[in-house]
């Protein structure tokens, strides 16, 4: 792959952008990922090649751009290519050393004159250095020709050394953002496996005496299947199980979900008081404020996942009508 200076890439992105040739264009919905969070790849097909349709669509994920899903196409068939990592990552306990290197969607037709957008979900590595550029080359494949968005820019190299540009055309870019502070990158309230993120689990500070404890989140399913959370396991307890609060004429009631509980595809499941919580029953030693405590969440598909539920204290505003006051086991 030919390379060249930020200045004559700048140069090239305009001559194609003037030119009397129509190439096709790839680009990225959000151009911008915050350190050691997550990102949503949206790449942005906007015609064809000259005129002609295009058939394949494939992303080169480059080092920095890890945990990556491709999302499934109508139409389209996806296929991956894993490859080692250059730099393994930890994740829920266990070693990464491979991820995906590319994704293909192929068997569709898409005409010159409609838009379409190709998706992958993926996590920013914590060690993606803050103001720098990942590039995220894409080639399209049509009936007639083919467009390859591939050329990432190096300074100190010359233009003279580019190949035809009618063939080779600037990379999109995504700008790596610092994230907002020192431990946002390794932000635990944020917990994903497979299709499955869990924000925030917290629970509230036990009064004395007290037995048992609730604990709420906020369960997405951002895949193309349906999940269950089937159950819950917790060293911190005697027992856990998953229950649901509602109001019938003004009385509340409560019953546990003995089968789980659905997380349907594209939605999300909130844990709250007097809705959906997890119930510890058998306490085994209270935790106070600014403490937090360890569960397993198991599910059908996504397995299991390890959370930690943050304590807060009985009079934090952001989480009133806890527990404490209204689930009377």
């Amino acid at each position: 792959m030919n390379r060249f200076s930020s200045a004559c890439f700048t140069a090239l992105a305009l001559f194609y952008a003037s030119s009397s040739q129509v190439y096709a264009h790839a680009t990225l919905e959000v151009n911008e990922a915050t350190q050691g969070g997550v990102y949503k790849g949206v790449v942005r097909i906007g015609h064809g090649c000259n005129g002609s349709p295009t058939l394949n669509v494939k992303i080169k994920i480059p080092e920095g751009i890890v945990n990556v899903k491709p999302m499934p196409k109508a139409g389209w068939t996806v296929s991956t290519v894993k490859a080692p990592l250059a730099q393994p990552y930890e994740s829920h306990g266990k070693t990464i050393t491979e991820g995906v290197s590319d994704i293909t969607w192929s068997g569709g037709k898409l005409l010159d004159e409609h838009y379409d957008e190709f998706v992958f979900r993926s996590s920013i590595s914590a060690r993606a250095e803050a103001g720098s550029t990942l590039y995220i080359p894409v080639t399209q494949t049509c009936e007639t020709g083919q467009a390859a968005w591939t050329q990432i820019p190096v300074a100190g190299e010359d233009a003279k050394n580019l190949k035809s540009p009618a063939l080779t055309l600037p990379a999109p870019a995504l700008k790596i953002v610092a994230a907002k502070n020192a431990s946002e990158a390794k932000d635990t309230s944020i917990i994903q496996s497979g299709d499955i993120t869990i924000t925030q689990p917290w629970s509230k500070e036990m009064p004395a005496g007290a037995k048992v404890a609730a604990g709420y989140m906020v369960i997405k399913n951002g895949g193309a299947d349906p999940d269950r959370l089937l159950s819950v396991e917790s060293p911190y307890a005697n027992s856990v199980e998953i229950h649901e609060m509602s109001n019938a004429n003004n009385v509340m009631t409560m019953r546990k979900l003995e089968t789980g509980l659905d997380i349907k595809v594209g939605s999300s499941v909130q844990f709250v008081p007097n809705g959906y919580h997890v119930m510890f029953m058998g306490v085994k030693d209270p935790v106070k404020a600014g403490s937090e405590f360890p569960a397993v969440l198991l599910f059908e598909k996504a397995g299991r996942v390890n959370v930690m539920f943050k304590v807060q204290s009985l009079g934090a505003g952001a989480s009133a009508g806890a527990h404490s006051g209204e689930h009377k086991h």
